[in-house]
């Protein structure tokens, strides 16, 4: 019983602490360390598309420690759009975390013999970097995650998409599949910011 409740009491206790201040964007770069070092042991069983896949969890954890590790998102935001000052750490958290949950999830369909439905990793990948570049060349100044964005998930995602595409034989409906499937995503976290963070 009293086991029981340390193990309750860390919880806790670690949850409000990875939480706040974006300490997961922080503990996300050590964790992209650890997997881009074991990735090429897991090259040979993962194939070459399929490890292309398994490198967009880590490259997208570095750029999400460009992006959130120091606030600076969460302050962007609410500069640029007022309606989302009352975003949370608990929101930007959740909604980070389950892109690693996508990318996991393509990895698992890479494994599972469903190469062409992965494609969502890397057109989520430059779709965010899209997004980063955009502004930045439209507005001639840096946005958190600017950098990583353009010289990490543009260029990596464009060389997965070409590949992974040929090597499933990608239908036009296979395309549609992952670059819908990357908007929705966008689209469901700006609404996460817009409204479900927002201040009652």
């Amino acid at each position: 019983m009293s086991a029981q409740l340390s193990s309750d009491a860390t919880t806790e206790r670690f949850l409000p602490w990875f939480v706040r201040d974006q300490q997961w964007a922080r503990a996300g770069l050590p964790l992209a360390i650890v997997l881009g070092c074991v990735g090429p042991i897991l090259r040979r069983t993962l194939g070459p598309s399929g490890f292309l896949i398994f490198l967009h969890l880590p490259v997208y954890m570095l750029h999400q420690f460009e992006e959130h590790a120091h606030g600076a998102f969460k302050a962007y935001i609410s500069r640029l759009l007022p309606r989302a000052r009352g975003v949370t750490d608990i929101n930007l958290c959740v909604v980070n975390i389950g892109v690693w949950g996508i990318n996991l999830s393509a990895l698992y369909l890479a494994r599972l013999n469903r190469l062409s439905l992965s494609l969502i990793a890397p057109y989520l990948a430059v779709v965010n970097g899209a997004l980063h570049l955009i502004p930045a060349m439209r507005e001639r100044r840096y946005n958190p995650g600017l950098l990583t964005g353009a010289l990490l998930l543009l260029p990596f995602g464009g060389i997965t998409l070409k590949r992974v595409a040929r090597a499933s034989r990608a239908t036009r409906r296979d395309h549609l599949f992952g670059l819908g499937g990357a908007i929705f995503v966008h689209l469901l976290t700006i609404v996460a910011i817009l409204f479900i963070g927002k201040k009652k």
